[in-house]
């Protein structure tokens, strides 16, 4: 909740100061008429005026509106402890009597309205609990307790407003904690104690008469307002999840079951309130049918446990059911040795796109079977999803990790039958130990993960998780941790230009976008040391956002000062298949007053060849809006000669290797001649990337290229530095010849 203000501190530590002198004062000090007037009357009105306050100032300090009602409550109470003071000492009549109970319905609209915003949307089975309790606690007070201290009372209004209002506070804090499976936080147990130490004065008022209070009922009322004080600035809690057991959940609600129904019982031979029997009864009620309904609960849980840990595919556990049973073999055999291992299906992605996902789904189900004839039947053998499977083997060490793993292997020896096709499948295994590879579920299931993909990499059927060969995920996971941020705050990333320019006049005709990374601490990071980390993250659509936001504003603040350059923005699968693209590049475009013209889409034949028919709807959509389409490293992918026709590609770039390859490689400069003049043919541009001698140039215009780019011309620059680039040049003179 935070900390009082320094000065209401003070106040609260003159108030325990008072509130100490009370005490001194019941158990016999300053005695008379001047002890009595120090601390049955000054304190008595001091003490609330405080709590008052205090509540008032968190009221607006955390600026929830019930909580001016608690202030208005206690600050009855204050004015009514002026009132009655003042009237004992003049002798006066004042209506104090009903300023003190104008605090009860002040405090019971307070605590349901705080139970109400701490509670919503709670199981009905913890509202019936918390209705039980309410109505035994109500039971209890009239049936039992009143009687004794009120004997022949229960007609007298004025005696029992006040031990019935306290009743129904008890009952909405009983109701709070139950609901709450008895950790409601530490402001709602301070109230509680205020309630009952407030119930214990006016009970002790009422049971002597309820005239003139006695120094030792003034010293509980001024207790409880004190402890009302400081509730509102302690610590609240949202209520918890369900971790009680099912017993100790209804043990308070049984308890109250009982007692209302031993008052039951005793109605039939003593007399007694006819409240304390109705509420009684109620509470039978209430409670008997919450037992049937945790009957009902109780008898369904075994299905819809094993309905909620199942994997419906194989019969096998899921994740949720995995994780269940390693989080309850580390909590109750935290000292005791256990494996985890991940196995992975090699090239599964390539059976479901050959033969679709019938026949993976048919293999999946066969292969549960197969795994678990493997195991002990202690261990645990779950589908995580998709082709990820892992094994739970309690008590195995590395020995008898490495025994399991071989047994899993071993029984994908023998083929599988799909249909008419007899297929072979292999698996990369990857093994972590608890306790040397790690103690909790997070790590060991991320450790066996960087076994499994280590085995995938190497080529082998099995790894063991080794933390001296893991420094490259570590480095990996703080990487993906630091782009995540970058991302968010866009302080880091920027981009750099690098020019292209006619190979027959030397005129700058365009720029490519080059995303970089400023890293606080290792310098400006080029797109090789962090694009394969962004991609495995899945965060490679909102850096293609980002890049072309920028992109497009630079192109547009170039064109508001008369430099017209295009803008070459790369593209990966993410955002291609992405179906709103086109139209947040239409509203990027238009919120710059820019034509497609001068945003220029790069993409490469494998990120076309990912999703072809996806990918190529939405370069039509693109090129529909006037933005041209560049098909990037051309030469080095799987796109066939019948996939260029079909795409919307308005230039071809001709890979790197092939343009550094000219002068020794008879082969590679065919190729570059052979592209060029398709690309002439087909009325597209062609681009030569990676010129970086003047010879180059001249083999690159000679084979009937359009345009160059590479270090010969210019690395790739911030926006300030090529523009300076740009003006250094001496009106585009061509490079010099080597």
């Amino acid at each position: 909740m935070g900390s009082a203000p320094p000065w209401l501190r003070a106040l609260y530590a003159v108030a325990g100061i008072l509130l100490a002198g009370q005490l001194l004062h019941v158990l016999g000090a300053w005695p008379g008429a001047t002890g009595d007037a120090i601390f049955d009357d000054a304190a008595a009105a001091l003490i609330p005026g405080i709590a008052f306050l205090g509540v008032l100032v968190c009221a607006f300090t955390v600026r929830r509106r019930h909580w001016l009602i608690a202030a208005l409550g206690v600050g009855s109470w204050a004015a009514g402890n002026v009132l009655w003071t003042y009237s004992f000492q003049h002798g006066s009549t004042t209506p104090d009597l009903f300023l003190f109970l104008a605090f009860y319905p002040c405090m019971v609209v307070f605590l349901a309205l705080e139970l109400r915003d701490r509670c919503p949307r709670l199981p009905v089975g913890l509202w019936l609990d918390a209705v039980a309790g309410v109505l035994g606690i109500a039971a209890i007070g009239f049936g039992i307790i009143l009687p004794l201290l009120m004997p022949g009372s229960a007609d007298d209004v004025s005696k029992l407003a006040f031990p019935v209002t306290d009743i129904a506070l008890i009952a909405l804090v009983v109701a709070m904690f139950t609901i709450a499976r008895w950790q409601p936080g530490r402001d709602w147990v301070v109230w509680g104690g205020a309630m009952i130490v407030l119930a214990a004065g006016d009970l002790l008022w009422v049971s002597q008469g309820g005239g003139s209070p006695t120094s030792l009922s003034v010293l509980l009322w001024s207790a409880a307002m004190l402890v009302i004080a400081v509730a509102p600035w302690q610590s609240s809690r949202a209520i918890p999840p369900a971790t009680m057991t099912v017993a100790k959940r209804l043990a308070w609600p049984f308890a109250l079951f009982l007692a209302s129904l031993g008052i039951v019982i005793a109605g039939n031979f003593v007399t007694l309130w006819p409240a304390g029997l109705w509420l009684a009864v109620a509470a039978v009620l209430v409670a008997s049918y919450r037992a049937l309904d945790s009957y009902v609960q109780m008898r369904d849980m075994p299905d819809s446990h094993r309905l909620a840990h199942t994997d419906e595919l194989t019969g096998l556990s899921n994740r949720r059911g995995f994780l269940d049973a390693l989080r309850t073999q580390l909590h109750r055999h935290p000292g005791r040795p256990a494996a985890v291992l991940m196995l992975d299906l090699d090239r599964f992605k390539e059976l479901n796109d050959t033969l679709g996902h019938q026949a993976g789904d048919l293999l999946l189900s066969q292969l549960g079977p197969r795994l678990s004839s493997a195991l002990r039947p202690a261990d645990t053998l779950a589908r995580l999803g998709g082709d990820e499977f892992a094994v739970l083997c309690p008590g195995a060490g590395a020995a008898g990790a490495r025994q399991v793993a071989k047994r899993l292997q071993d029984t994908l020896d023998q083929s599988f039958s799909l249909g008419d096709l007899r297929l072979h499948v292999d698996a990369s295994v990857g093994i972590a130990v608890h306790p040397d590879d790690g103690t909790t579920v997070e790590e060991l299931l991320q450790r066996a993960d960087v076994a499994m993909y280590q085995a995938k990499g190497a080529g082998v059927q099995v790894v063991e998780y080794d933390a001296s060969r893991d420094e490259h995920s570590r480095d990996k996971l703080a990487l993906i941790g630091e782009l995540r941020r970058a991302l968010e705050h866009a302080d880091e990333l920027v981009l750099h230009y690098q020019p292209q320019a006619d190979l027959i006049d030397g005129r700058i005709v365009a720029v490519e976008a080059l995303v970089r990374w400023q890293h606080p601490s290792r310098g400006l990071l080029a797109p090789g040391a962090f694009l394969s980390a962004l991609e495995g993250a899945g965060m490679m659509r909102r850096l293609g956002r980002y890049v072309l936001r920028e992109a497009v504003a630079q192109a547009a603040r170039w064109r508001a000062s008369g430099v017209d350059l295009p803008v070459a923005v790369n593209l990966a699968t993410a955002d291609l298949v992405d179906g709103a693209l086109a139209g947040e590049v239409q509203a990027l475009l238009d919120a710059h007053d820019l034509a497609g013209r001068w945003l220029k889409i790069e993409v490469t034949e494998n990120t076309v060849m990912a999703q072809p028919e996806r990918v190529m709807t939405t370069l039509q959509e693109l090129r529909e809006l006037g933005c041209p389409i560049s098909l990037d490293d051309f030469g080095t992918g799987h796109a066939s000669l019948a996939h260029l026709v079909r795409l919307p590609v308005d230039e071809l770039k001709i890979d790197r290797s092939f343009v550094q390859a000219l002068k020794d490689d008879a082969g590679s400069a065919a190729i570059v001649r052979s592209v060029a003049l398709l690309g002439r043919d087909l009325s597209m541009t062609v681009v030569a990337e990676g010129v970086e001698t003047a010879g180059a140039w001249s083999h690159l215009a000679d084979a009937g290229c359009t345009v160059a780019q590479g270090y010969l011309l210019s690395r790739a620059l911030p926006a300030a530095g090529l523009e300076a680039w740009l003006r250094s040049r001496d009106g585009g003179e061509l490079p010099a010849a080597a």
